[in-house]
């Protein structure tokens, strides 16, 4: 799939997901949710309330008493399309929503800059979120096992796709690597199922071990640059298959930038 086509599905995705939200129920506390939360009847993960939060601040982690991610677990029947763009807050803490079911989509604020390590792990049942491109940072395993998320558009501030950070995201099938990526850490989108094609942009110059493995539906991947050999780089094989000894079969030092393709579930990679 190209670059456009990709861009245009996963915008679709972000308008929809901005247009579920125009009917939102909107509160300015997380105490003033959680009591009308608690209130609403159960509802389905195809029928999530529209919720608008305007907060200074998630009150910390999950298991913190009276945090929004605490809120949200507490409520584990009651799903929820949460839309935070009007919050004044710039961090998402550590853990602030793992293992959140409840929530289905989220919309986080423009002045966020850091969102930590696993924010959103093991949030099975979020299809949607909007990063905006004020976050320069996504830290450890922050959206692994994120297994209903289809597509993701990263902010062009990212610089360093961080060690597992979407790990386990099973349904993962669109999701384009910024410009500005330089390094893309070990375990970054392992067991990545539903992955078929990636693109590597020609800033990356890291590639850690696992960063692919076991993307057993990963059948293309165009390198836009060269990456010179290193022992950071395809050490321990980020690919599955003979992918390293082809990129560096004809410049060993620097590697051959272009698209190799392979069967699915193959182990031999062919430079179109």
């Amino acid at each position: 799939m190209k670059i456009k086509e990709m861009r245009l599905i996963i915008f679709i995705v972000v308008i929809t997901l901005s247009a579920c939200n125009l009917n939102a129920v909107t509160f300015n506390s997380i105490n003033e949710f959680e009591k009308w939360l608690s209130a609403q009847s159960d509802n389905t993960v195809d029928t999530p309330y529209a919720v608008k939060l305007n907060i200074s601040s998630l009150n910390g982690g999950f298991q913190s008493t009276g945090s929004l991610g605490s809120v949200l677990n507490n409520n584990k029947d009651k799903y929820v399309n949460l839309d935070l763009s009007g919050s004044t807050f710039t961090l998402i803490d550590n853990a602030a929503f793992v293992n959140c079911l409840s929530l289905t989509s989220m919309k986080i604020p423009k002045g966020v800059t850091i969102i930590e390590k696993s924010a959103f792990l093991g949030c099975s049942n979020l299809n949607n979120i909007i990063i905006p491109d004020s976050v320069t940072i996504i830290d450890f395993e922050a959206f692994a096992s994120c297994n209903s998320l289809t597509g993701i558009i990263l902010p062009n501030s990212i610089k360093i796709i961080v060690t597992g950070t979407f790990r386990g995201c099973e349904n993962l099938k669109n999701i384009i690597i910024p410009n500005n990526v330089t390094d893309i850490m070990m375990d970054a989108f392992s067991y990545c199922k539903s992955l078929t094609s990636i693109t590597i942009p020609k800033s990356v110059n890291v590639i850690e071990r696992y960063a692919f493995l076991d993307c057993n539906n990963l059948t293309s991947v165009t390198f836009l640059g060269t990456i010179p050999y290193s022992n950071n780089y395809y050490c321990e094989y980020p690919f599955d298959g003979d992918l390293r000894e082809k990129f560096y079969a004809t410049d060993k030092v620097n590697g051959t930038p272009g698209t190799y393709i392979r069967e699915k579930y193959g182990t031999v990679w062919t430079r179109k």
